[in-house]
């Protein structure tokens, strides 16, 4: 005997939930295996790198050639006058961030355009770019500020959503060997299972 069971995802998830809900149990995850899945994977409570950067904006002009030329010179004159960045920010900077002499303020990863985030990952605390960065902006001169590694979370912080995620990955289990068991229990009375989409 071959049934077909056509599955209507929007029509029928919240019926095999429920049931699903009602038959499977699972035990709530121990102290002990939170802490060890805290331990195992340290990664994954880490706060990002945050970065504290400032910036000249040149506008591209016709000539692009100019234009970076130009902000060259800026560089150049920066490097020897390290102290003139943010009275050349107010003066020069076509960004509004000028007002506060080129600070962009703390970033955290993907707050920038990729090629200026790269650009600041080879800088160290206090460096000025030694090349001006293009972007769709115009071309920049870039000095980091400062730069804070990630950390780890404390535990304390993290254990509750460790407890749910185990949890979840508990359940997820459970109910896979649970519809297994179906599946082999109507297999075992000579009854076929399927429940794709197409009824296939």
């Amino acid at each position: 005997v071959k049934i077909r069971v056509g599955f209507d995802p929007d029509a029928d998830e919240a019926l095999v939930r429920t049931l699903l809900e009602t038959e499977v149990e699972v035990a709530e995850p121990t102290p002990e295996e939170r802490r060890r899945f805290y331990e195992a994977a340290p990664e994954r409570f880490m706060t990002p790198t945050m970065i504290e950067a400032s910036h000249i904006l040149m506008p591209s002009m016709g000539d692009g050639v100019d234009a970076r030329q130009a902000a060259q010179e800026v560089i150049n004159h920066l490097t020897v006058r390290p102290g003139d960045f943010a009275e050349t920010a107010l003066r020069l900077s076509q960004c509004s961030s000028r007002d506060a002499g080129g600070a962009l303020g703390q970033l955290l990863p993907g707050d920038l355009a990729p090629e200026i985030e790269t650009a600041l990952e080879g800088l160290t605390p206090g460096m000025i770019g030694p090349e001006p960065v293009h972007s769709r902006f115009g071309w920049h001169i870039l000095r980091l500020d400062r730069r804070q590694s990630g950390r780890r979370l404390p535990f304390e912080h993290v254990e509750a959503g460790i407890a749910e995620h185990l949890r979840d990955r508990a359940w997820a289990g459970a109910a896979a060997r649970y519809v297994a068991a179906l599946a082999e229990a109507a297999r075992e009375t000579g009854v076929a299972l399927t429940l794709d989409e197409g009824g296939e």
